[in-house]
């Protein structure tokens, strides 16, 4: 069986570069932030459960989820938070469970490649023992504060207030088997996984 990996870290920490260049090298990559978008894209009972808990605001004129409403509604307080993870992690475990078994007959027979999974809340939902290893990809944290102000269009101060939402990334290398830093240069990132792939006899990716 395919070794399993799980990948994780906070907003902005650089887990999606890690991931691009491990399917860049054949390994594939189940990614927990695309596998949520199609869910509350196309769940209509999921998105009605949201609406009754966080009100008709995070819908759109159509009746479409507004994700940019729901996440002001979520993040504004950790109990809003839990309420939407309590609601969305059942449909998204059995949507992840889905498509890594799926992934996972693939590899069987190709021992060169594993089976990651990218997630920021790996630690939080508590699966990280279905894996065989968990990576933290960590990074400074004002430079995930920018990474994520710019990538979701937030204010410095609620990028800010996100972050603080999220486990530390102390409390997340307690857990991880292999951490990766992330200080902005990419080379220096690179160099870590190819260490960890090297160590682990698995494929290496190639940079133009």
């Amino acid at each position: 069986m395919a070794r399993r990996i799980a990948i994780t870290g906070g907003m902005g920490a650089g887990k999606s570069l890690l991931a691009s260049w491990l399917r860049q090298a054949g390994h594939p990559v189940v990614d927990a932030d695309l596998e949520g978008r199609h869910l509350l894209e196309g769940n209509a009972a999921l998105v009605g459960e949201l609406a009754d808990h966080f009100g008709r605001a995070i819908l759109d004129v159509e009746g479409r989820l507004d994700r940019a409403a729901l996440g002001r509604r979520a993040f504004a307080s950790a109990e809003a938070l839990q309420a939407l993870n309590a609601r969305v992690f059942p449909y998204l475990h059995r949507r992840l469970l889905e498509r890594l078994q799926e992934e996972q007959r693939a590899l069987d027979d190709r021992p060169q490649l594993a089976l990651f999974l990218d997630a920021a809340l790996v630690l939080e939902w508590g699966i990280q023992d279905a894996f065989d290893e968990l990576w933290l990809v960590r990074a400074p944290d004002e430079v995930r504060l920018a990474r994520a102000a710019l990538r979701l269009g937030l204010s410095q101060d609620e990028a800010r207030e996100r972050l603080q939402r999220q486990w530390t990334q102390d409390a997340m290398a307690c857990h991880a088997g292999l951490v990766l830093h992330n200080d902005g240069d990419e080379d220096r990132l690179f160099a870590q996984l190819l260490d960890a792939l090297r160590q682990r006899a698995l494929a290496l990716p190639r940079r133009n």
